[in-house]
């Protein structure tokens, strides 16, 4: 038999291990996922790329981490110069090394002051939203113990882990460590001495949470540990907060800086504050290695004392006590198991219901300008409501898979489709983030009452986004989730977090539309977005426990939608860029047969490239039928008569209306911006790019889901909100009968020939 590996061996393999473990979590927001159709593997594909863009984005957040030290760094030398009369008593900033010459004790207090609040910041997190189960042992350290290595081993390479991959140290611990060294006069020597500093902090730290959590689970059962966590939640979210908010805010209290200046002087001997006496003795950096090896000995010898007995205090997961059954069930079913396990689970309780609440009020706390604003314009009450709700939902509706674990594939055996019931927990969800999003729009009412009748719409605007954001979460987050996953941390892609909080801000930015037909469009997209989502839900649902298998390729609403808001970005950039050097209606002319050609190719291309079956029909680019010729050109030319009918209808009743006789006229003014290139656009150009975008990917992607009628409705409905208010009812029309052309021909030709006849027509008259 093999000896057991050696004390330095163990440690290599392990924190290799753990490296590995925490580069493939923080890079799966950056790697490239399969291809649709192709047979997934149980482990992601790695690449080269993910660790490229994890580089970039650390160092984006070390060079943020560090800006906000400096300014902090910058308010404790002006508060130190004012105590000695050296600058005025309204400097908010100083110069920190000239500060240094006459105020270095004092500053070297406040930085081993506030070491200590990010060490307690960083254990709280720990114990708190870091940690999802603290009431029990992660698996891998259960299986590590089957190995012949001993627990002292074991636990040292844990500490190792919890040292070196910890993010929150070196985003926060290595740049604070660093302004304070630079600006000590400690010359090229700041950076090893803020890396040797960061290093045994972050050592003392990772050895006292490894001590307190073996403590904690072999002391107290699971219910008092999740007390202990929603605790913990709660303080460390204030401490974050806090912290940050420190360097960010314009100004502090000067009783704040005066207390941290103040910081005594023995208090620097406490372990996790040692590291700031290196502003003063860098030598010191000897005897700061001596206390961390201490720390780490003393911790580690004390966690193999608790285990001593052996590593779990219970062979099953049933522990605690069973409470006294309720007498009747108001809720029942899945979405009362929801409740239930939110009443149980205090942590996902806290994160869910209170920090909203609280990150809300210190927002308010740290920027008082807000609450002036929202007294000021309803619309700013608006948007932090729905800003509130749609936090919730992000903490909530976004777990609707998560949160059910191992237990899934009970699920399946529902007689309900699963996607139901995921829709049903959405709008549970939903009715807590709407309370929330109510609660917020009556205090502003209260304190600042709005001055005219729009406020009404503005705060239903709130509302219907949350209710709708509601929907949308829950499917990303179920598109994001992967069950199979072992590891709490990485059963949702983090990728899918940044885009619902990119989806989150668009639908606020709606509430400051001057025009209410642009709030109208864009609560339009975002409830089709919604519906599109669930599309791929339904699609992703079968192989949700499957784990070689993934849903067949085909288009979908979600792309016909993606491919429209990038047709419209495209033509937008590119109309400012020729705007200037050319005709304006050349210029338009230019940017939307550019920006469609681009969109339309690359859209095939990721078809392509996703093996998308029989592509050209699929996207309605090639008959789906024999005799497809006379049958589009009868369609088309029907469609297209049909659709002016009702375009010279509407344009009569504009002339004999004195009320929207204005509108017509702007309409009629096209001969003066370049008559010619228009009639290009408007007869060539806009039939090829719009037919292949709303009835060849959007309309096909509604067929999937819906019937020919609401299908029909829908894509109308959409096609006509994206052009002037004035034209709705004719583009619509329109809209409506392309997309039966094309129902009924199956070749984009039906709706082609439609769009440029009635386009056709219509500039004949407008023009005239």
């Amino acid at each position: 038999m093999n000896e057991a590996p050696g004390l330095v061996r163990v440690q290599l393999l392990l924190l290799g291990l753990a490296a590995r473990r925490w580069m493939n979590r923080f890079t799966a927001a950056f790697r490239r996922p399969p291809k649709e159709g192709d047979p997934r593997t149980g482990t992601a594909r790695k690449g080269a790329v993910g660790g490229v863009w994890s580089v970039l984005l650390i160092g984006v957040l070390l060079f943020q981490g560090g800006h906000l030290s400096y300014q902090l760094l910058g308010k404790f030398a002006a508060r130190a110069e004012i105590r000695a009369g050296n600058v005025p008593a309204t400097a908010t900033f100083a110069d920190p090394a000239r500060a240094w010459a006459t105020s270095g004790p004092q500053l070297t207090r406040a930085l081993g002051a506030m070491l200590l609040l990010v060490a307690l910041c960083q254990l709280v997190l720990a114990f708190g939203g870091a940690n999802q189960d603290l009431g029990r042992v992660e698996w891998t350290l259960e299986w590590l113990f089957t190995f012949p290595a001993s627990t002292g081993a074991l636990f040292l390479a844990k500490t190792a882990e919890y040292a070196l991959v910890n993010a929150y140290t070196w985003i926060m611990t290595l740049p604070l460590l660093g302004a304070f060294l630079f600006a000590s006069g400690a010359g090229p020597w700041a950076i090893p001495l803020a890396l040797a500093g960061t290093l045994a902090f972050s050592f003392m730290l990772a050895a006292l949470r490894l001590l307190a959590e073996t403590w904690l689970r072999t002391r107290f059962r699971i219910e008092k540990l999740k007390t202990l966590q929603a605790a913990c939640t709660l303080v460390g979210t204030l401490l974050l907060m806090a912290l940050f908010g420190a360097g960010a805010t314009s100004a502090l209290p000067a009783s704040v800086l005066d207390a941290l200046l103040d910081f005594p002087a023995r208090a620097l001997w406490i372990p996790w504050a040692l590291p700031a006496a290196l502003c003063d003795r860098p030598a010191f950096a000897v005897p700061l290695a001596a206390s961390a090896v201490a720390v780490v000995g003393l911790s580690l010898t004390l966690a193999r004392r608790l285990v001593r007995d052996g590593l779990l205090t219970s062979s099953g997961v049933y522990q605690g006590e069973r409470g006294r059954r309720a007498s009747s069930a108001r809720v029942s079913g899945i979405l009362g198991k929801d409740l239930r396990v939110l009443l149980r689970d205090r942590n996902f309780l806290v994160q869910t219901l209170a920090v909203p609440l609280v990150v809300l009020a210190f927002q308010l706390f740290l920027n008082p300008g807000m609450l002036k604003g929202i007294a000021s314009d309803f619309r700013h009450a608006a948007a932090a409501a729905y800003s509130v709700g749609a936090y919730v939902l992000l903490c909530s509706a976004f777990h609707v898979l998560t949160v059910e674990g191992g237990t899934l594939w009970l699920l399946f055996t529902f007689p309900v489709p699963l996607d139901r019931i995921l829709r049903r927990k959405a709008l549970l969800w939903a009715a807590f983030a709407a309370v929330y999003t109510l609660g917020v729009l009556g205090v502003a009412a209260i304190y600042a009452p709005p001055r005219d009748w729009t406020a009404i719409f503005e705060a239903v605007l709130a509302v219907v986004g949350v209710v709708l954001y509601a929907f949308t979460v829950a499917a990303l987050g179920a598109l994001a989730t992967d069950p199979l996953q072992t590891e709490v941390q990485r059963r949702f892609r983090p990728d899918m977090v940044y885009l619902a909080m990119l989806l989150a801000g668009i639908f606020a930015a709606t509430i400051y539309s001057p025009s209410a037909w642009q709030r109208l469009v864009q609560t339009v997209l975002t409830t089709l977005l919604a519906l599109a989502l669930w599309q791929k839900v339904r699609d992703r649902i079968p192989y949700l426990l499957d784990p070689t298998e993934a849903p067949p390729p085909r288009v979908a609403l979600s792309d016909g939608l993606i491919a429209l808001l990038a047709f419209f970005v495209i033509q937008a950039l590119l109309a400012a860029a020729f705007g200037t050097i050319l005709p304006p209606a050349l210029a338009l002319l230019v940017a939307y047969s550019a920006g469609g050609a681009f969109v339309s190719a690359f859209s095939l291309f990721v078809f392509w490239r996703h093996k998308v079956p029989d592509l050209l029909r699929s996207t309605g680019l090639r008959p789906d039928r024999p005799g497809a010729f006379p049958r589009s050109l009868a369609w088309g030319v029907g469609a297209g008569l049909a659709a002016t009918a009702v375009a010279a209808a509407y344009l009569a009743v504009l002339k004999r209306s004195e009320a929207l006789r204005p509108f017509l006229e702007d309409a009629t003014s096209v001969k003066t911006i370049g008559a010619s290139w228009l009639a290009v656009l408007a007869i060539g150009a806009a039939p090829l790019v719009e037919e292949f975008l709303f009835r060849g990917l959007i309309f096909r992607g509604l067929r999937r889901s819906w019937g020919v009628t609401a299908s029909v409705l829908a894509c109308a409905g959409l096609f006509a909100a994206v052009h002037p208010p004035i034209s709705f009812v004719p583009v619509f029309a329109l809209g409506a009968a392309a997309a039966i052309a094309f129902e009924r021909s199956g070749w984009l030709l039906a709706p082609l020939i439609a769009h440029a006849l009635y386009n056709a027509a219509v500039f004949l008259v407008l023009s005239r």
